[in-house]
């Protein structure tokens, strides 16, 4: 992968659109690069002022949280002509999660440093995490759907900094967690987590 390649992996980064060997490699990329970390904040920043309804008007609020999942929730919408159409549907109900008046919003300590933000409502939950203490290498942050003693992933977010992610499918009483998994992410939590909140 040349540095023009990777200079073009800002917008997949962001939006956690990347496999965990991209992801690494742009990490590393990442750490000697101010073009791409001035970038990747902006970027990030972005995605989380709107996609926690903080936008002075939902028409942009929608407009940014549709861009942000074009752009790669969690790297699946792409390829197929019925991944595409399951995609603007869940873009659709994370646009409406934005604007909603009954939206739900929960912010708590995560537990070794930052703050994690959840907006939720009708089933959908989108996750921000600030100032996340960066995890050595092999390691990463992964968000998952805790119903009672089950969880189910929903995505890797990271190393650290400014990461979001969503959360689909909540049920009553379901919470929105975050764990230390390995970096290409686990099929259970593996530790304790470091963030959990229940949104309704």
């Amino acid at each position: 992968m040349t540095d023009h390649d990777l200079h073009m992996l800002t917008g997949a980064y962001a939006a956690d659109a990347l496999d965990p060997v991209e992801r690494d490699v742009f990490e590393r990329h990442l750490e000697t690069c101010d073009s791409c970390q001035a970038e990747v904040r902006e970027l990030q920043a972005t995605t989380a002022r709107l996609a926690i309804g903080v936008s002075a008007t939902p028409p942009a609020a929608v407009a940014a949280v549709l861009l942000v999942v074009a752009v790669g929730l969690g790297g699946w919408a792409v390829q197929e002509s019925r991944q595409k159409a399951d995609a603007q549907r869940l873009a659709a109900r994370i646009a409406a999660v934005a604007v909603d008046p009954q939206r739900t919003v929960h912010t708590a300590p995560v537990a070794h440093g930052g703050t994690g933000t959840v907006v939720a409502a009708d089933g959908i939950a989108v996750f921000h995490g600030s100032d996340l203490p960066r995890l050595p290498a092999g390691q990463a942050y992964q968000l998952w759907r805790m119903s009672g003693q089950e969880s189910q992933s929903a995505g890797v977010l990271g190393r650290g900094g400014e990461l979001t992610g969503v959360v689909t499918d909540l049920g009553p009483g379901d919470a929105v967690g975050v764990s230390v998994e390995p970096s290409a992410g686990s099929s259970h939590p593996t530790s304790d987590p470091v963030f959990v909140v229940t949104p309704a």
